[in-house]
């Protein structure tokens, strides 16, 4: 599960990542911006909460592979997001899922989209986590408002997401959070 509140800007850029753990960062890029010969990494694994689209825009959750010369492989579920959420002075929480046969996504407490899939989320070898931009930092920058972020290594279920969104809104229930294992 990604979980945040949101307050976006009202342009993004497409895609802007809100939350996302890779692709791999390579050498070259330690220093700075990919080179622009090559573009984003063209081998490894993602796990991404994102705006796509240029107006209307969509909120997704899901994976990626990208493979040098044969493209991107997707897993995800997405929604068309209301365009009230953008530019308005109004947080949004957003959480996605993946719970062993579909991608979900919720906004504001509710489920917005599931979509059956084998795949969830993909293993990410030297790939970084990041908050507003691809997992490297370098791209696909998010614009706005970030609170909140948290990841889980299973997939919260609708009323543990509907009550961490009535929380976040209202305070009216009590949350506890605790680490398990590494």
């Amino acid at each position: 599960t990604i979980e945040t509140w949101i307050k976006p800007d009202a342009t993004q850029l497409d895609p802007a990542r809100i939350v996302s753990h890779g692709p791999p960062t390579y050498s070259a890029y330690l220093s700075g911006p990919p080179p622009t010969d090559y573009g984003a990494p063209t081998n490894g694994n993602e796990v991404y909460l994102k705006i796509e689209g240029s107006g209307p825009y969509n909120y997704t959750v899901g994976s990626a592979t990208f493979t040098n010369g044969e493209g991107t492989t997707y897993h995800y579920a997405t929604a068309q997001a209301p365009a009230e959420d953008f530019g308005g002075a109004d947080w949004v929480h957003l959480a996605g899922t993946y719970d062993g046969s579909k991608w979900r996504l919720y906004r504001n407490g509710l489920e917005i989209a599931s979509s059956a899939d084998a795949v969830g989320a993909l293993p990410v070898i030297n790939g970084d986590w990041a908050i507003g931009s691809i997992g490297n930092g370098w791209e696909n920058t998010y614009a706005g408002g970030l609170d909140e972020t948290a990841i889980y290594d299973k997939a919260l279920s609708a009323s543990q997401i509907a009550s961490h969104y009535l929380t976040g809104k209202a305070g009216t229930t009590a949350l506890t959070i605790s680490r398990n294992g590494n």
